[in-house]
C-alpha cells in the first residue's frame, strides 16, 4: 500500500503503562456511573459530539463499553468495540441512520472473512468510500478511545497518528480509493488488528 500504510508504533512497549494510564480515565468513570444502557449511550454520544465527532454509537458498542468488554477472544471474531462500527454520519442523517451496508461484502472477499463482514453489518458497520469519510471515521474512533482509555493512552495516540498520516498523505489516499475498491475496509481492518494485538499483549502481561 506504499506510503499510505503506517507501520504502527515504532518501538516495543516496556510496560503496560505505555499503553494505558495507571488509573481509569475520568471520562470512562462517568460512563460507569450510568446504571442503564441509555445513560451510557447519552454520555458517549455527548462526549463524542464535544470532540467534533459525527456518529451515532450503536447499542452493541454501548453494551461493550458499559461492561468493559473491549476485546474479542480471537482476531477472527467480529467484536462490537471496533472502528468499523463508528462510521461517519452526515449531520442531516444522524437521527435516522438505518442504512446497514458493508462495502467489503461486494468485494472478492480478499480483505476480511465474509462471516466477520456479515457480523459487522449486524453492528451497523460501514466502510468509508473516500478519504473524507475515512478521516471522519478514524476521528470517531479516536474520540471513543479517548473516552474509554484517556487521551494520553498509547491506543489513543496511535489513532491520532493515523489521522495525522491521512492529513499528510491525503492525495495518496485519494488515489488509492480510486483504484482499490475495498481500500477503506483494508485500512480499518489493519487498525482493528493492531487494536486486538495491543489488548492481547495487555491481557497476557
Amino acid at each position: 500500500m506504499g506510503e499510505v500504510t503506517r507501520g504502527g508504533t515504532n518501538h516495543g512497549p516496556s510496560s503496560i503503562n505505555e499503553f494505558l494510564p495507571p488509573s481509569p480515565a475520568e471520562s470512562y468513570l462517568k460512563v460507569l456511573k450510568q446504571s442503564k444502557a441509555i445513560g451510557v449511550a447519552t454520555v458517549l454520544n455527548l462526549g463524542l459530539s464535544m470532540k467534533g465527532c459525527q456518529v451515532e454509537v450503536p447499542m452493541t458498542i454501548v453494551n461493550a463499553v458499559k461492561s468493559g468488554n473491549f476485546r474479542a477472544n480471537s482476531q477472527m471474531v467480529a467484536h462490537p468495540f471496533s472502528v468499523f462500527n463508528l462510521p461517519y454520519i452526515e449531520a442531516s442523517s444522524m437521527s435516522n441512520y438505518n442504512k446497514i451496508e458493508l462495502d467489503v461484502l461486494l468485494t472478492k472477499g480478499d480483505s476480511i472473512p465474509k462471516d466477520i463482514a456479515k457480523k459487522l453489518t449486524e453492528n451497523k458497520a460501514k466502510c468509508p468510500e473516500s478519504t473524507y469519510q475515512l478521516r471522519h471515521q478514524l476521528n470517531n474512533w479516536y474520540g471513543m478511545l479517548q473516552i474509554c482509555f484517556g487521551k494520553d493512552a498509547l491506543l489513543s495516540k496511535e489513532a491520532r497518528a493515523w489521522i495525522d498520516h491521512i492529513d499528510k498523505y491525503e492525495s495518496s489516499y485519494d488515489a488509492r480509493f480510486k483504484t482499490v475498491t475495498d481500500f477503506g475496509a483494508k485500512v480499518l481492518g489493519l487498525i482493528d488488528l493492531t487494536f486486538f494485538s495491543v489488548l492481547r499483549f495487555l491481557f497476557e502481561s
